[in-house]
Formats: C-alpha cells, structure tokens, sequence
C-alpha cells in the first residue's frame, strides 16, 4: 500500500501533499529536511541489504521472516518519508505543452509498469519475502530461485531501477 501511495506522491496524484505540494508558509529548513529524509531512505534501504546486516539481522528475527522484515523496515521508513517531506518554494521544472504533457504521463506509467513487471520475472513472492515464511510455515525446506534472463531481463540488468528512474 506504501508503494501505491508512493506513486501519487510523486505523480503529485490524488493526495493532499505531494512532492510538488504548494504552500502560503514554507519551512526554512525543507531543503535540509528533506535531504535528510532522502538519506535516511537511501541509508536504510543500502545498509540492510547488505550481507553482514542480514547475518546480524538473523540474530534478532528468525532467517524465514528477514526477506520481509526488511520490506517491511522499506515500506515504514518511505511512510516517514512522505510524511515528513516538506514542500519546498519555486519551481524547477514545468511542461506546459499538452503533447509534452502526455508524454512525460505516459513515461511515468510505463516506468512503474516496468518496476512492476520486474518483480514478477525475478519471483514476485521469494522478493518481497512472502515464499520464505511461507515455506517455512508448510514446513518445507527454502530453495533458492533460480534467475532466468527472460523478457527485459536480457537486455537490462536492472530493469527495476530503470522503471524507477523513467517514472521520476
């Protein structure tokens, strides 16, 4: 649900504050804020992926459940994120043409159509960390996925991040 909402944040869609929100008052500190939280996003989603955070994580959570805990830590910290973004004054950037218009639309859907079809060439489930408990609840052993270079997976190594910087 996070991700859905992320998606009208910064499709500025729908939603009372958005990353293009303007305001009559502006903090002085936005810009500081919300590099702040940009960061703290960045660190969080960097650090815990990384192989000695999850042998340490494996400590404190059992191994079946560390694939969504830190979906779960991902999903949290993005709802701060938005919560805390600080609308910031001026305009940098603006399309007026409709033509352009359509075009940029068209380019943030098919970004995030492309993240979205990624997860499901790489094992939707197994990603997000869904088929590890699950496994583990029907008492089967954890294989790992086996990776296939199919669809945009021949020809883009991450077509996730790709989808993400397209839709942006």
């Amino acid at each position: 649900m996070t991700l859905v909402y992320f998606i009208g944040f910064v499709g500025d869609i729908f939603l009372p504050i958005t990353v293009s929100t303007e305001m009559k008052v502006y903090s002085d500190n936005a810009l500081l804020i919300n590099i702040g939280l940009i960061l703290m996003w960045g660190v969080q989603h960097s650090v815990m992926a990384r192989g000695w955070f999850k042998d340490m994580t494996v400590s404190v959570v059992p191994h079946h459940v560390e694939s969504s805990t830190y979906v779960l830590v991902s999903a949290i910290t993005l709802a701060v994120f938005m919560y805390y973004w600080q609308p910031m004054e001026g305009i940098i950037w603006q399309v007026e043409g409709s033509m352009a218009v359509m075009v940029l639309w068209s380019l943030f859907a098919f970004g995030w159509i492309l993240i979205f079809a990624a997860t499901f060439l790489t094992d939707h489930f197994d990603l997000f960390g869904l088929r590890q408990t699950w496994l583990y609840f029907v008492k089967k052993t954890y294989t790992d996925v086996t990776f296939a270079e199919r669809l945009v997976y021949r020809w883009i190594r991450h077509p996730m991040v790709l989808g993400i910087m397209i839709a942006f």
